[in-house]
């Protein structure tokens, strides 16, 4: 697929690095790229002027502040494109759904629920299924348990000392207690992970000392555990797949292997264990539809034993993806406190 805009390797190498730290500084990720802070802030302004890169988030880890993450996949029917656009902007609204995706594949809708627990989650269910299950012709309805997320190791194939580590969240659920303050600077460095803490104190009206410590701290929880770009994949010639793995038999030493494999390609940014109609689920960004079958067909050359079914969707349009929605009733108490 050919760029709608032009970027160079250099680009390429800044949107790496600010993969592995969106809060990095000018001047460490021109020492990594070998160019002058000020080019490093010139070529960033122009990715982001340019809508390669659409913000800068901070990853939450979500079970710390006693939520987890249900998944709901619809096949559609019976809808004509404005009825679904409506449909889609009505789920929009709600703040217990934070991404709502259109999708080509397997499925064609795509939602994802923060709830406190599977009652809590069922609410939501029923709401949406009592107003819409005219539209649905099947469902399916995920439970993640575990998440580990990858460096984008296709931004720069040409380094050979690439970054192989992964982050690993999500798990049962810890709460740590937050107050009023806390989620302040969680809800502020969610819109913008390059806020600095002076940006950060005046926004919300507390101190640079506190609003330090109290970074650090949330830091130190774990409760914020990485910072990223939210790049344009259209833009930089990729396109965002979800690939459902079913399970058949998976020992520890099998389940190593395969993680290692995914971590270590290009393509994998991610990988979910999920309780449901699949075990394991990767979110893959490709460059072609040849690149994401090449994928496709070593994953069953090399785990044949493991894996008994591969289905893959592919998410065209997001019109919703919140990173740590303010309207959840608990956080909206915590805000009166």
């Amino acid at each position: 697929m050919a760029l709608d805009v032009k970027i160079d390797l250099k680009d390429r190498r800044i949107l790496y690095e600010l993969c592995l730290n969106a809060r990095a500084s000018s001047s460490f990720i021109a020492k990594k790229v070998g160019l002058s802070s000020q080019l490093v802030d010139y070529r960033m302004k122009r990715l982001e002027k340019l809508d390669v890169i659409q913000g800068y988030y901070s990853c939450i880890d979500i079970s710390k502040v006693g939520y987890s993450i249900f998944k709901i996949y619809i096949r559609l029917q019976n809808l004509s494109k404005e009825e679904e656009e409506k449909m889609i902007n009505d789920l929009s609204q709600s703040p217990q759904i934070t991404w709502v995706a259109q999708c080509d594949g397997a499925w064609d809708l795509y939602l994802v629920v923060w709830a406190k627990n599977v009652f809590s989650f069922n609410e939501t269910f029923k709401e949406i299924n009592n107003k819409y299950s005219y539209y649905f012709s099947k469902k399916s309805i995920i439970a993640n348990t575990t998440i580990s997320q990858f460096t984008r190791k296709h931004l720069a194939p040409e380094i050979k000392m690439r970054d192989y580590s992964k982050l690993d969240w999500l798990g049962e659920i810890s709460e740590v207690e937050l107050d009023k303050v806390d989620y302040q600077i969680l809800l502020t460095i969610s819109l913008n992970a390059r806020f600095s803490e002076v940006e950060i104190a005046k926004r919300i009206a507390s101190s640079l000392k506190t609003v330090r410590y109290r970074l650090k701290k949330l830091i130190t929880q774990k409760i914020i555990f990485a910072y990223r770009p939210f790049l344009n994949g259209d833009l930089l010639g990729y396109k965002n797949y979800k690939v459902f793995l079913s399970i058949q038999s998976l020992t520890p030493e099998r389940e190593k292997k395969l993680i290692s494999y995914l971590n270590t390609h290009p393509y994998v940014i991610e990988v979910i264990h999920c309780i449901g109609n699949w075990e394991i689920e990767l979110e893959i960004e490709t460059p072609s539809i040849e690149s994401k079958q090449d994928l496709i067909r070593d994953l069953r050359d090399k785990f044949t034993d493991v894996i008994r079914e591969i289905q893959t969707m592919l998410i065209y349009k997001s019109s919703k993806y919140d990173y740590l929605p303010s309207g959840l009733k608990e956080i909206q108490e915590k805000l009166k406190d």
